[in-house]
């Protein structure tokens, strides 16, 4: 673990970890943890209000309860010592991102949700 204080490469860095930890005892909806899966890194995280909408534990990543020193600690030694767990949860999470969050996936959302908008509104006379 290196602690290298504010850096200006942050996707270089995320691409070339060996995983992302995310111990936050809160948290919505992480970018972070997007950008980690975007970028094919494995993520262990607290499971916490929407992380484990984003991350699948044992598919795309392993969760650990928030306040468990004890999960948390047996999340990274399982990681640390095996590469290939850390591989197949990078491809999960990676394949999750792009089913689920991807740019292709997004734009079909805002497509479909402005057509419908705009089928409603010049459906409906002005009035």
């Amino acid at each position: 673990m290196r602690f290298l204080g504010k850096v200006s490469d942050v996707y270089e860095r995320v691409y070339a970890a060996d995983l992302l930890l995310l111990g936050s005892r809160a948290e919505a909806s992480p970018l972070v943890v997007l950008e980690a899966m975007a970028l094919g890194t494995c993520v262990i995280a607290a499971d916490v209000d929407g992380v484990s909408e984003q991350v699948l534990d044992e598919q795309t990543g392993l969760l650990f309860h928030r306040e468990s020193t004890t999960e948390l600690s047996g999340c990274l030694s399982r990681a640390a010592r095996d590469a290939s767990l850390r591989e197949r949860l990078a491809r999960g999470g990676r394949a999750r991102y792009l089913e689920r969050y991807g740019r292709d996936r997004q734009l079909a959302r805002w497509s479909a949700l402005l057509t419908e908008f705009l089928q409603t509104r010049l459906s409906t006379p002005p009035g």
